[in-house]
């Protein structure tokens, strides 16, 4: 059992440290530019933007999946059919009359379906651009504690590697001495 095992994990465990140490000034960074634009937003608008303005049937735009315990957002984009690539989707049954009806259903549940999926949509078509903004740094948060959470294990893993380690380097010792 060398030493030098026992420093190359100790400068492991610090490198990763400081990875922690910068990525929580970048969450705090992201959380605060996230607060401060919904702020401006409620003063840009004169009306609050909270859990009682939007729907009720709410569904997650990301969704946290851990592979081998390491955590990984999904992000969930329903993939929308503009009018002409529906129309070109049924233009050999756009002759038939009863057909056409259906195709503009299929439109607009498909725009609805959309409508649901971007949170800012269910304040109004026109959101000032501070909320968009408050959005995009409450996003970023999300990956930020993501990464921070898997940075967290590591340092866990690295920790008791050095803890290990260092308690065969005590008993090595013991035997030296004895």
């Amino acid at each position: 059992m060398s030493t030098s095992e026992l420093d190359a994990c100790l400068l492991v465990y610090l490198a990763l440290f400081d990875e922690y140490q910068s990525q929580r000034s970048r969450l705090s960074s992201h959380l605060s530019r996230g607060f401060f634009k919904l702020a401006q937003a409620r003063f840009a608008t004169g009306r609050t933007f909270g859990s009682d303005q939007y729907d009720a049937r709410m569904k997650p735009t990301c969704r946290l999946h851990s592979i081998d315990g390491q955590w990984t957002a999904a992000t969930e984009k329903t993939p929308v059919a503009t009018a002409a690539t529906t129309t070109l989707r049924h233009r050999g049954q756009a002759g038939r009359s009863h057909e056409r009806g259906s195709d503009e259903k299929v439109e607009a549940k498909e725009g609805h379906e959309r409508t649901e999926r971007d949170p800012l949509r269910w304040f109004g078509v026109l959101v000032p651009s501070q909320l968009r903004e408050s959005q995009a740094g409450f996003s970023a948060a999300l990956e930020d504690i993501i990464t921070l959470d898997n940075i967290v294990r590591r340092i866990n893993m690295a920790e008791q590697k050095v803890r290990s380690l260092r308690a065969l380097h005590g008993e090595a010792e013991e035997m030296k001495t004895n």
